[in-house]
């Protein structure tokens, strides 16, 4: 593992990030690495294991040009995940597959997600590496470039270039649900202002707007509020509603960002969830649990949570009342 790291980062921007001096210190060699790895002279010579010039090596012969390694990993994935815009550029003009994949489904557009900038990234693009193509997991590169060194210029890149910005992997997740998880708030932005669906859900019913009341990503909150197709509505049919979530686990700062945004949105606040409560009675449970069982809960209420939840309860009655009326 930490010869994975030396050879993809080692003479790169990213060898600090990763600690590869580190990592060489502790361990300086492996016998027969190459042998090992099934490394061909491409391989190596991507990976600065030996000093010989690419292009002279390519220009001897480029049959070799796709030849895989022990992890099913061409030359190509190896320079693409070091950000080495040279090696890649004369990869791909003698003819490298820019959608070969490894041993887990992952062509060289995802290894470049590795690299300190996108540079390679466009390359790939350039190259005619396929945007939509899904790993073991059914993970795309956006879904990917959340967690990168610089998500929202790998995001960019891959979303200019038409990545399907609604994309889900095996567990339904969207690159917008994972942005909301991670607490990114500007990938979350990003993906916002390429019309990315906030209503979507994954297999157990989380969406970007109970994500972010759960965890009281009071940031991203506001952002999902103030955007144009912002709605209450949760994608699961049990009755729960974001009344319920946040009487179970919003603070007073996400009441407060919540009510904000109620005028024009009706929630029942009668409606029970899949245990039969309503979210009122959620919430006087939370109010009633003594200092010493929930340090937290009771902080939140003796510094105004009660207050707070209640009257965002009060607005959708409130609103309510007033569409009856009318």
């Amino acid at each position: 593992m930490a010869w994975s790291t030396i050879l993809c980062f080692q003479d790169t921007p990213n060898a600090a990030r990763y600690k590869v001096a580190e990592a060489r210190s502790l361990f300086p060699s492996i016998p027969f690495l190459a042998e090992h790895r099934r490394f061909s002279i491409l391989h190596q010579i991507v990976t600065r294991m030996i000093a010989t010039s690419l292009d002279a090596a390519l220009q001897f012969s480029s049959v070799d040009v796709d030849v895989l390694d022990a992890h099913e990993r061409t030359p190509l994935h190896w320079a693409a995940a070091r950000g080495d815009r040279v090696a890649v550029a004369t990869l791909l003009r003698q003819g490298a597959n820019p959608d070969a994949l490894d041993n887990i489904k992952q062509g060289p557009l995802r290894s470049s997600l590795k690299a300190a900038d996108p540079a390679c990234t466009r390359l790939l693009i350039q190259g005619g590496a396929t945007l939509e193509m899904r790993d073991k997991w059914q993970q795309t590169s956006l879904r990917a470039a959340i967690y990168t060194t610089d998500a929202v210029a790998f995001s960019v890149v891959l979303l200019d270039a038409g990545a399907d910005v609604n994309a889900r992997c095996e567990q339904g997740n969207t690159a917008l649900l994972e942005a909301v998880s991670s607490n990114h708030l500007p990938c979350v932005k990003v993906l916002l202002n390429y019309m990315a669906d906030m209503s979507l859900g994954n297999n157990y019913g989380e969406c970007p707007l109970q994500k972010a009341i759960v965890e009281n990503h009071h940031d991203i909150l506001e952002a999902l509020l103030q955007c144009p197709r912002f709605t209450f509505k949760l994608p699961e049919c049990s009755g729960t509603t974001v009344l319920h979530l946040a009487a179970e686990h919003g603070d007073v700062e996400t009441l407060r960002l919540l009510a904000s945004r109620s005028d024009g949105s009706e929630i029942d606040t009668q409606s029970r969830d899949k245990d039969g409560r309503t979210a009122v009675e959620i919430a006087r449970k939370r109010m009633k649990c003594t200092a010493k069982q929930f340090d937290v809960e009771k902080s939140a209420h003796e510094s105004g949570w009660d207050a707070a939840f209640y009257t965002l309860v009060n607005c959708f009655i409130a609103l309510k009342c007033l569409k009856e009326v009318h």
